[in-house]
Order: C-alpha cells, then structure tokens, then sequence
C-alpha cells in the first residue's frame, strides 16, 4: 500500500486529481437526480433553456449534443460548489439556526414535473429549482448563477435567467422569487426581485407551444436570437431585424460573435447558413 501511495505521491499532479474528482462528482450528481426523475422525454421543456435559440433546444432533443469537455465540467463544478457548499447552506444556517424562523423552510433542488395544456398543446416542463423559501405555504423560488467579472456590471437579471425564473414563478404559483449573483473570485452578490408577470408568463407559454411542434414534427428551425429583454411580447418566434439592421445585413457575423460561448451547434449553423426571412427586412 505505501509503495502504491509512495509512487503516486511522486507523481503527484493536481491537474489530473481535480480532474478525476471534477468526474466523479458530475457521475454522482447525474446518478443522484436518475433516481429522483424518471427518464427524459424528448419533449420536454427546460426553463433553464428555454431563453436560448429555439435551434438550439430542438438539437438537444435529438441528441445532437455532444458531452461538455472537461473545462465546461470545471466550471459546472465550481457552479455547483458554490450552489450545494455555501449558498444552500448559508440559508439553512441562518434561517434555522440563527433567526430560528421555524415558518420558514428552505427546500434544496426542488424537482418540477409539470403538464400544462396551452393552446391545446401539452407542455411538459421539468426541472430542478436551485432553492426555494417556503413561508405559510408560499413558495419563492431562488436562482443562483455564479459569473464572473461581467458581475461589475449587473444591473439586472439576464434576460434568459429571468425566463427560467418566470417560468419557476408560473409553475409554482408563486408570487415572486429571486436571481441571485455570485461573483467567484470574491463570493461578492447581487440580487434582484422579480415578480410574477401573467403576461410574460404567456408569452413563454406561447414560446413553449412553438418549441413543442418543432419537436413533435422534428423540424430543426432557423437559428434565431438570443431573447432580449425588450423581446419578451413576442417570445413565440424572435426574428433577428435588429441584428440586420446594426450590421447591414451581416447576420452570421453578429450570430458567431453571439453565439460562440454559449452554444456547441456554431459549426453546423455556419455550415448550414440560411437566407432571413424576407418579412423581417
């Protein structure tokens, strides 16, 4: 045994011990949740997705995707570290412990399986809320992101993690629930309000609807825009005019430059280029 531990040692390499936890971690977390959630369904919908390019979303479903690298299960790690090893438990701490509010409860990775018929169109929403603040029945969903140093310049939630919370607040009747912040290198926070807006949560509806019979009928849609925050009355089908007119036309310049660190489907857009819609001249 200390000759096995003694070679090792030799060849000590944090790189591949981080490396080798980072996996292994991310094979419990998936194992864990399995047994928590019954198999995928190609139609689902994630609200944690549902603010990206609808291409996106019908690409995933197919299995298209490919397994995040090891720098993108890097990162998933420290998310979740700062999510399971402080956020969580500061809140437990401080409500149970320290106010010794025993009104409230503070509930871990609360798993959503919804059906909801809209339009005549079952949408089947499934997801995992960070935490949620439960207080005479009310539940307030929290959200947790751990950025970096666009922190600085928060001033509000972005607009695809405030569709992920609108989406929380429909699903679970709640009145209002929270974004919160991490800045890594300082464990620093911001945190922003919002409130259930029936509108908004139509919209998503409608954009949900949309997504579904992409799915169903297995067509891979054009690749539209991120959704903005001025964009959320017409979530069903965002055509990029915007991005046309700030750059005379060249779309797939502002695509790339938009799209390159959130989305492993840049290649098959650019290699699949296709002409905008004339109705969005």
């Amino acid at each position: 045994m200390n000759k096995v531990f003694g070679g090792k040692l030799m060849q000590f390499d944090f790189e591949h011990i981080f490396e080798t936890v980072v996996i292994d971690a991310d094979k419990k977390k998936k194992e864990k949740r399995a047994k928590r959630t019954r198999q995928k369904k190609n139609n689902e919908i994630n609200p944690s997705s549902l603010g990206f390019c609808l291409r996106k979303q019908v690409l995933d479903s197919m299995g298209m995707g490919t397994e995040p690298d090891i720098r993108l299960k890097k990162i998933f790690w420290q998310g979740n570290f700062i999510h399971d090893d402080m956020v969580f438990p500061v809140l437990q701490k401080y409500f149970e412990d320290l106010e010794h509010d025993e009104l409230v409860q503070v509930v871990n990775e609360l798993w959503i399986d919804k059906k909801v018929i809209h339009k005549g169109v079952e949408l089947n929403f499934r997801a995992y809320v960070d935490d949620v603040l439960i207080h005479n029945d009310e539940r307030y969903p929290i959200e947790v992101k751990s950025i970096g140093y666009e922190f600085m310049k928060l001033t509000e939630g972005k607009m695809s993690h405030q569709i992920q919370l609108m989406c929380y607040l429909g699903l679970l009747k709640s009145k209002q629930g929270w974004l919160l912040y991490i800045f890594k290198p300082t464990l620093e926070s911001k945190q922003f309000k919002y409130k259930y807006d029936d509108k908004m949560y139509i919209g998503l509806l409608d954009r949900s609807v949309k997504l579904t019979e992409y799915k169903n009928a297995g067509i891979i849609p054009y690749a539209e825009a991120m959704v903005e925050a001025e964009d959320y009355e017409t979530l069903e089908e965002i055509p990029p005019y915007r991005i046309k007119r700030e750059l005379e036309g060249d779309y797939w310049f502002k695509k790339e430059k938009q799209c390159e660190t959130i989305c492993n489907y840049l290649a098959f857009c650019l290699d699949n280029k296709e002409e905008i819609p004339s109705d969005n001249d």
